[in-house]
This record gives structure tokens, C-alpha cells and sequence, in this order.
């Protein structure tokens, strides 16, 4: 009876730790110099092509698979333009996003949609970036899908 006793504690820690332990891990900053303050940025989890003015960044990434969903807010002016190395594409020819989180919309319909080719992209993943109607939402998704 008693090694029973002491057996649930222990699964029930070792279940804690492995949940701890997940691949994918998710982060928010106030600010694009907030996440370069963290890290974000060098270790690649969020662009260094995201303006500085950026805001309310909300990312989603994997550790083993370097899949990534990023969010953020661009500020009213000026006006914003995606980097050279993404080109317009619609959004039936992109990847799904590998993630779904509460904060990233599901359907594309009135975005302005892009496929992206990043110098720094390693192989095996296809990156796409999203503006919302609004021209100020993106959202930026790197997915092996």
C-alpha cells in the first residue's frame, strides 16, 4: 500500500516535468525592442526584418522543428511595405500555419498575402506573411506543411 502511495506523487511529478519540457514554446513582447532586449531576435524566433515600431508581438515557435508563428502591430503611419524577398501570392497556394493560437485569424480572406524566401531561411520550410484589411495587423508564419 504504501509503495502505491508513493508512486502516484511520483508520476504525477514526472508528468509535470515532461509538460514543462514541450517543444513548443510561446512568447509576448510590448515591443519589437522588447523582443530583441529577450532574444528573440538573434535567436531567429522573430524576424529582423520586423520594423521597430512594431508592437503587441505574440509568437509561437518549435524548438525542433524551427516552425514559427509570429503576430504583431504595425503603428498607423507611415505606411509599411513587406521586405523585397516577399513576393504577393494567394493564400490557397500557402502553407497553413503550423500552429493555431486565439490570436492568429484561421481564414485570409481580404489579407494582402506574400510568400517569403528569407536569406537567413534554412531548408525545408515555406515562410508566408499576412496583412489584415486593417493594413496594420501581420502576421508571419514559417511551416514545414
Amino acid at each position: 500500500m504504501s509503495r502505491r502511495l508513493l508512486l502516484i506523487p511520483a508520476t504525477a511529478a514526472l508528468l509535470s516535468l515532461t509538460a514543462c519540457m514541450s517543444d513548443v514554446q510561446d512568447a509576448k513582447y510590448s515591443s519589437q525592442i522588447e523582443a530583441a532586449k529577450a532574444g528573440a531576435i538573434d535567436q531567429g524566433w522573430v524576424p529582423r526584418w520586423v520594423p521597430e515600431g512594431a508592437i503587441n508581438l505574440r509568437e509561437t515557435h518549435n524548438l525542433d522543428s524551427n516552425e514559427s508563428l509570429l503576430a504583431f502591430t504595425l503603428p498607423a503611419q507611415p505606411a509599411w511595405q513587406p521586405p523585397a524577398f516577399c513576393q504577393p501570392a494567394d493564400a490557397a497556394q500557402l502553407p497553413a500555419p503550423a500552429f493555431e493560437r486565439k490570436w492568429a485569424p484561421t481564414s485570409f480572406d481580404g489579407y494582402q498575402t506574400y510568400a517569403c524566401q528569407p536569406p537567413e531561411a534554412g531548408p525545408g520550410l515555406a515562410h508566408a506573411l499576412a496583412i489584415a484589411p486593417d493594413g496594420r495587423s501581420v502576421l508571419v508564419w514559417s511551416s514545414s506543411r
